[in-house]
């Protein structure tokens, strides 16, 4: 993106942190064991407020990264901030984020 080539340091450091949480989020999100867990949330459980899912998460984020393609370093923040986004709240969706689709359009 343009704004990127003018990047501040700032923005590059804040970006290289974005890149360490979409890391955990994708360990997080990707692991069947995280979903044992019936607090975190998932639309794809088998039966709800119960621990598994019908889909395989691991294949479905393998799937939506291969779709965005590589991920920008940290040197193209927006760019960086745009493929995380896109990662966390793919269509079709994962069922693990869904609240990110629901703040989007209430603030649209």
């Amino acid at each position: 993106a343009e704004e990127d080539a003018n990047a501040s340091a700032e923005a590059v450091a804040k970006a290289a942190q974005i890149n360490t949480l979409i890391e955990q989020w994708m360990a997080l999100a990707s692991d069947q064991t995280t979903y044992d867990n019936v607090d975190v949330v998932a639309r794809t459980r088998r039966k709800a407020g119960q621990p598994g899912l019908t889909v395989n998460a691991a294949a479905l984020l393998k799937r939506v990264q291969q779709e965005l393609g590589p991920r920008p370093p940290p040197e193209l923040p927006t760019a960086l901030a745009l493929w995380g986004g896109a990662l966390i709240n793919p269509l079709p969706a994962l069922g693990v984020a869904y609240w990110r689709r629901m703040e989007q359009r209430i603030s649209l």
